[in-house]
């Protein structure tokens, strides 16, 4: 479900932008705003999804301390817990469970979130992942192109799709 508190839905909305600059700072802030959110609307079940994958992003990008992957995995099971078909909430669980290296429960998560969102960028980017460290880089560079056609301005899928090519002695196509 989605609230009908229209300051924990602005901070919702506000912590999505921050969550999308992917630097540390940012992602802090945006856990802040998640967290106050939920202060709000304690069943906001996307806040909770956000804050999943704000700490996956922040495990996964720049601190490794176990507890960031714990606390991904309890936000977007509790996302979840208040509405099973919050596509964010199974993406950021696929992208907890990826920096786990629990390979198919995080391959599991990133379908479930592909199904339910299909124009959720996360989704594709961590099934690529997936796919590009099982060897299976041809699959890994369609759907690095989706996460690109999705969200142009995620620039780490950049570099991921130069890295299949590369992987696959296609350096021409780069």
């Amino acid at each position: 479900r989605s609230t009908e508190n229209t300051e924990a839905f602005d901070c919702y909305l506000r912590a999505r932008e921050f969550l999308y600059r992917r630097t540390k700072s940012s992602l802090q802030f945006a856990i802040q705003l998640f967290q106050r959110a939920i202060q709000l609307d304690t069943r906001y079940a996307p806040a909770y999804a956000g804050l999943g994958e704000a700490y996956a992003e922040l495990h996964y990008d720049f601190d490794t301390k176990e507890i960031w992957i714990e606390k991904a995995i309890e936000s977007s099971l509790k996302a979840l817990m208040y509405d099973s078909t919050v596509a964010e909430a199974y993406a950021a669980l696929a992208l907890a469970y990826f920096s786990k290296k629990s390979i198919q429960e995080a391959e599991a998560a990133a379908r479930k979130a592909i199904d339910l969102g299909p124009n959720i960028f996360t989704g594709y980017w961590v099934l690529a992942r997936i796919y590009h460290v099982t060897n299976r880089d041809l699959e890994s560079i369609e759907l690095l192109k989706k996460t690109i056609e999705l969200n142009p301005d995620f620039h780490t899928a950049y570099s991921q799709l130069r890295m299949a090519y590369e992987g696959l002695g296609m350096k021409d196509k780069v």
